[in-house]
């Protein structure tokens, strides 16, 4: 009688609590949230992968470009002193005297203009 009673006492603490079903993996419900849940975690990694490579290709890129700028600035700076060297009073001078035989003009020849 005893054993009744104790089977009895354990059935009613039970009936009272909530009993979780063992789950079937063959159940088409539970495949589907599984699919589900990896294609989830699988476009969540190949959108983190895609962030990086892209950051790291514009990181390249931008390295790059910085480079390019810091040889035009230097190209700039070689043209602006080839350009001054050119301009030179002295260089003009000479090249007016020897390739072209120029000569300063005599009192007599400068006609002055009111």
């Amino acid at each position: 009688m005893q054993a009744v009673l104790k089977k009895n006492s354990f059935t009613g603490i039970l009936s009272h609590q909530r009993i979780k079903e063992r789950r079937d993996f063959k159940d088409p419900g539970f495949l589907f949230s599984a699919i589900a849940v990896v294609t989830v975690v699988v476009m969540v990694i190949l959108f983190y992968l895609w962030s990086r490579l892209l950051t790291v290709s514009i990181g390249y890129e931008i390295s790059r470009a910085e480079r390019e700028r810091m040889e035009f600035a230097r190209e700039t700076e070689r043209l602006k002193l080839e350009v001054e060297t050119l301009k030179s009073p002295s260089r003009i001078e000479e090249i007016a005297k020897g390739e072209l035989g120029l000569i300063y003009p005599r009192q007599e020849q400068i006609i002055k203009v009111r």
